[in-house]
């Protein structure tokens, strides 16, 4: 390297990475001749002749404590040198609460778990909600519970009303349970690491809530239709998508 003195003139000098090459260190842990010759020539440089005894002990100490750091640096891990940008991401159970709280939903946590139990009043009844996380995928899943459950001879007809309702979904789908006839609708999404985050997060929670919401709402007649009246899956299906097709006038 050079450096210009006040008169102009330049003078020429080495620093300690001409006798220790990054290159060489770039390979490994540098090897343990050619680091003590190289800081013994840097030292003995330095001071412009050859090294007493004394000197040659503290080059030694150096190269040491120099090579220790090389191994340290070499068997270290990346993240805990640089730090982990996931790591600064917020919980997914965190999102959740964020936005449940900030979208002013009554909600309880569920002890435990990560989950929380909400309710949602829609133009066609009332029921409960519930949103899990599920961090080790960063998944968000949000169901709504069918206010009513299927008693076992309607299971049948209630499974092929919801497999005709599920055709063409595009965010989510309805589920059924054959054991005890619980009916829920379920959305999810994945809030991934570092990449969503504020506003955004919240507006992809906001997608599978609302999405939600609103198709248990606009199926919950249909499902209604189908336990209570003498109406076939089929008849129940075509009611519902007949009317959602229907033009509103104003």
């Amino acid at each position: 390297m050079t450096q210009e003195k006040d008169n102009g003139e330049t003078t020429g000098y080495r620093t300690f990475w001409s006798y220790v090459t990054p290159a060489a260190l770039a390979e490994g842990i540098p090897d343990q001749e050619k680091l003590t010759e190289g800081i013994t020539q840097f030292f003995a440089d330095l001071v412009g002749h050859q090294l007493d005894p004394i000197a040659q002990t503290f080059a030694s100490d150096t190269v040491g404590v120099v090579s220790r750091f090389f191994k340290e640096l070499a068997e270290a891990d990346p993240d805990e040198i640089f730090g982990n940008d996931a790591d600064e991401s917020p919980t997914v159970f965190a999102a959740m609460l964020d936005f449940f709280t900030k979208d002013d939903w009554s909600f309880l946590r569920i002890q435990g778990e990560p989950a929380l139990r909400l309710a949602f009043e829609g133009q066609n009844g009332s029921w409960n909600c519930y949103a899990r996380a599920r961090e080790e995928a960063r998944q968000m899943v949000f169901y709504s519970l069918c206010p009513f459950t299927a008693p076992e001879d309607k299971r049948a007809a209630v499974a092929e009303f919801l497999t005709r309702a599920n055709y063409g979904m595009v965010l989510g789908n309805f589920e059924l349970d054959f054991d005890d006839g619980e009916i829920r609708y379920k959305t999810s999404t994945v809030l991934e690491a570092g990449g969503q985050r504020g506003g955004e997060a919240e507006g992809v929670i906001r997608e599978i809530v609302y999405t939600n919401v609103m198709i248990m709402n606009e199926y919950l007649p249909g499902i209604q239709a189908v336990l209570d009246e003498d109406v076939s899956p089929e008849q129940a299906i075509h009611l519902v998508e007949a009317k959602e097709a229907s033009p509103t006038v104003i």
